[in-house]
């Protein structure tokens, strides 16, 4: 099934607001599977349908020539999850890359109209079919609007997914972005730009100075091509210290299908070095974190498809764990999952890695989709998950009848920790969705391994729009939630302990509103 995945990761501690990320040395071979002709001569793939392992031996060591104060080592510093490393070899024990990347995938400053433009009229390295066409609709707007459709999608669907990373070593996060490939089998090359500060809340002064071109960003001097980056985490998968990305592509989602490999961004002196983690495939539900607390980060891959002409005419794979050497190579542990969390029949939409009960071990949660059953299955202490040890997230599941998919606020899209500073009760929480449809919150108080009944099974509001991506608006105790929907619109809910609930406090439109020199921008040809 997973055959061993060489690559050089890096990463950056996440409880810094300023960071100064100095790429470093990573060292990296080629190896191949040898599944088919069209993967002979690429990096190390995962390959569902062919085994390869490789000796742990023949690993070339990850090492840095940067000075301590600009690699900014992990281990010197706490992470936002509260639990210090302990030293080189074992920095990130127990760790989850869960609020590392909330805190990179910072959508409070997200000029996304601005984007939008500058990607059609100065990235001529995107691909985008019919530009002067977009082009054409785009000046006509002032770049306002973007309800340009293609066969299914349309023009905003293409701003997908963004992540801080301070690219040019300045101090000063700046943005990656990853494009959707709204048109039909046309995945898209990423863009990334520069930022002129870290953040000024007050401000609609648009935060971007220019795009960097490939040759600052990427090793081979080309921005690598993504079609659909739903699921995102930052770890230090070779523990050098400095932050490295993966995502799972969730391939093109209507007919006419595609799949492609999901993708490592490794860091080395001339960039990042793009890996390859898998062969094609359609994956969802990715989750980033070290399970066995070996103080290696390990990777889960949920709902996997291999083939697809239709939802009905498709290859099933079983989701898999994926096993962390800290030197960036991999290898499949599925003995670890229980029977239910690698199982095909699960359609895992969702997973993460959370600690849930506080014993200081993760715990994987899967979110099942169209009514398929959710679950937390325990740690045991030593890394295993068994269906023996599991809690039911007690979402809206049908108990009789055959109800059509979305019926139900039952396909989880977001989880999260909720820790009450007034009461000092835990309460673990989700959004769900009917099947990527509207948006509730559901909180269950934690008493161990047990989870209450939902205490907001009838929530004041219910939301229109998916909660697409997630923050905890400054507040790590779970108290505050920003919710972004597809536009990266964020609506504010903050919790109430007398009443125990989330309530919505405000909307914010900002990533709508920032200025920006539009008519310079369009007047490049």
């Amino acid at each position: 099934m997973f055959g061993m995945i060489r690559v050089g990761i890096t990463f950056v501690c996440a409880l810094m607001i300023s960071v100064t990320l100095a790429v470093g040395t990573a060292a990296a071979k080629n190896w191949n599977t040898n599944s088919s002709d069209q993967n002979l001569n690429k990096s190390a793939t995962f390959n569902p349908l062919n085994p390869k392992k490789r000796n742990a031996g023949d690993q070339v060591p990850v090492s840095s020539n940067l000075p301590l104060s600009d690699m900014m080592l992990a281990k010197d510093h706490p992470f936002i999850s509260g639990r210090d490393a302990t030293n080189n070899s074992r920095a990130y024990n127990n760790r989850t890359a869960f609020y590392e990347t909330r805190w990179r995938e910072n959508y409070d400053d997200f000029p996304f109209y601005e984007i939008l433009c500058r990607v059609v009229f100065e990235a001529d390295w995107v691909g985008l079919n019919n530009l002067e066409e977009i082009k054409s609709y785009l000046r006509d707007n002032r770049c306002t609007e973007a309800n340009l459709k293609d066969d299914r999608y349309f023009l905003s669907d293409m701003i997908q997914s963004g992540v801080r990373v301070d690219i040019d070593g300045d101090g000063v996060r700046d943005l990656l972005v990853f494009l959707y490939g709204w048109q039909v089998k046309n995945p898209l090359r990423m863009v990334a730009f520069k930022f002129k500060w870290e953040t000024k809340p007050e401000s609609l002064d648009s935060p971007i100075e220019r795009l960097f071109r490939p040759e600052e960003v990427f090793a081979d001097a080309k921005y690598p091509k993504v079609q659909n980056a739903r699921f995102v985490s930052t770890a230090d998968f070779n523990e050098d210290g400095k932050v490295d990305i993966f995502f799972s592509d969730g391939g093109y989602d209507h007919k006419p299908f595609a799949i492609y490999p999901s993708k490592l961004f490794l860091s080395s002196n001339d960039g990042y070095v793009v890996e390859d983690l898998t062969i094609p495939l359609k994956i969802h539900g990715s989750a980033v974190g070290d399970f066995n607390s070996d103080g290696h980060f390990d990777i889960y891959l949920g709902k996997t498809i291999s083939r697809i002409q239709d939802w009905n005419d498709r290859t099933d794979e079983n989701p898999t764990l994926l096993m962390g050497d800290g030197r960036g190579s991999f290898h499949k542990a599925n003995e670890f999952l229980s029977i239910l969390a690698k199982s095909k029949s699960s359609e895992v939409q969702f997973s993460e890695f959370l600690d849930v009960d506080g014993d200081g071990y993760l715990d994987l949660i899967i979110g099942g989709q169209c009514g398929k059953q959710s679950y937390i299955f325990w740690n045991d202490g030593k890394g295993k998950y068994n269906n023996e040890n599991k809690a039911i997230i007690p979402l809206d599941y049908v108990k009789w009848g055959n109800p059509k998919c979305g019926d139900f606020y039952n396909t989880i899209t977001q989880v999260f920790m909720l820790n009450d500073e007034e009461t000092n009760k835990v309460y673990f929480g989700t959004t769900s969705s009917k099947h990527y449809k509207g948006n509730r919150i559901s909180l269950f108080e934690l008493n161990g391994r047990n989870l209450g009944k939902n205490l907001e099974p009838f929530p004041d509001a219910e939301d229109a729009g998916f909660a697409y991506k997630m923050d905890y608006d400054g507040q790590l105790s779970g108290s505050r939630l920003g919710i972004f929907d597809f536009f990266f619109k964020k609506t504010i809910y903050k919790y109430d302990s007398s009443k125990r609930k989330f309530l919505k406090v405000g909307l914010d439109n900002r990533n709508h509103e920032f200025k920006f020199p539009r008519d310079k921008i369009m007047a490049k040809k």
